[in-house]
């Protein structure tokens, strides 16, 4: 069995201290969790496609954007609504976030309108619901998208 060693000064005089393991010589405390992993000796092979569930991020990103456009903070909300989408492209509920978010921001000088429409058409297809033919309008604010969709 392969000897504890601390990662911080090398040294291999480690001891059980209630929850934690500490290293003697400088004081770095181990949890049991990470003392497991310290005794892994050689290389882990792993085959095959390892995927790695990062639900929780998407879900706190959510909760995020939610909160932020509940306030009328839409920057925030199509922020938090896009880095949920980075995570997971086929989350219908950030789409529409974003696609609202973006909607209640076009001014005159700040045209995404094509942007919140291609938000709005990703949700749609993810709910299977997508209006025949992409150039269609499907603007948040009174536009094509069916309210029902986007709740």
């Amino acid at each position: 069995m392969k000897a504890l060693q601390c990662e911080l000064c090398g040294s291999t005089e480690i001891i059980k201290d209630g929850d934690f393991f500490v290293c003697q010589s400088c004081g770095m405390k181990y949890t049991l969790e990470t003392a497991k992993k310290m005794m892994v000796e050689g290389v882990v092979q792993v085959e095959g496609t390892v995927k790695t569930d990062r639900t929780e991020d998407v879900d706190r990103y959510l909760a995020l954007a939610r909160t932020a456009q509940k306030a009328g903070n839409n920057a925030d909300a199509e922020k938090y609504a896009s880095m949920a989408l980075e995570i997971d492209l086929k989350n219908a509920e950030a789409w529409s976030i974003k696609a609202k978010a973006i909607d209640w921001q076009l001014t005159f000088d700040n045209d995404r309108l094509s942007e919140s429409n291609a938000a709005c058409i990703n949700m749609l297809k993810l709910l299977n619901r997508a209006p025949s033919g992409s150039a269609q309008r499907c603007g948040v604010r009174g536009g094509a998208c069916p309210a029902s969709a986007l709740s």
